[in-house]
């Protein structure tokens, strides 16, 4: 137990030192892309890799922007792809905000936020979205949407190269909406395994 308490405090130590050292502001914004099969799909021995990854409709693309004040960051993305359902094929225009901390080590950001993921389907003319079955269902308010919309947990890697940096992202949704706000343990209860990965190019203006 010793031992793990003094591992803990020179990981804290490090990750202190280097936020200190760090800039205090720090905005950046970005390209990103979001690889849609989960990590679950990856792992599968039946998987055909080849054709996962060479296939665009397997991506969505987007825009990222984070904004990050000493330890603390936040974050905005948007992303637009194709959801299919059955035999119908949806517009999926996905937005998530976070909130969360980041450390600067060295040439990498670690970064870890949680927060909204609204989700909108835009098809047949009309706009829907998913209930607690995962079935698409019309969009009668912004209220009903964001409600029904799942609270996510974002992970971030960057490599900083002067003001360009290259980040990679794990994203996973959590079972909890704010349409069930007091079930507040559904924040812990994700399935981990299918989480999305993402690639982004980000410009800081600081």
């Amino acid at each position: 137990m010793r031992n793990k308490g003094l591992v803990f405090l020179l990981i804290f130590g490090v990750l202190l030192t280097s936020t200190i050292g760090a800039k205090a502001v720090d905005l950046r914004l970005g390209a990103q892309a979001q690889f849609l099969p989960d990590f679950s799909e990856l792992t599968d021995d039946g998987a055909d890799l080849g054709s996962l990854f060479t296939e665009l409709d397997n991506y969505t693309f987007g825009a990222d922007l984070r904004l990050k004040l000493f330890m603390a960051e936040l974050g905005l993305g948007a992303t637009f792809g194709q959801y299919v359902d059955g035999s119908d094929t949806y517009t999926e225009i996905s937005t998530l905000t976070t909130a969360g901390l980041a450390f600067d080590l060295l040439f990498m950001r670690l970064g870890i936020g949680m927060g909204p993921r609204f989700r909108v389907f835009v098809g047949d003319g009309g706009a829907y979205v998913l209930d607690d079955a995962d079935t698409i269902q019309p969009w009668d308010n912004f209220g009903d949407a964001f409600l029904k919309s799942p609270v996510a947990v974002k992970a971030n890697v960057d490599f900083r190269l002067g003001k360009i940096s290259l980040g990679v992202s794990y994203t996973v949704d959590t079972v909890y909406t704010f349409e069930k706000y007091d079930e507040v343990k559904d924040l812990f209860s994700a399935e981990w395994e299918k989480g999305r990965f993402g690639v982004g190019v980000y410009y800081s203006f600081f």
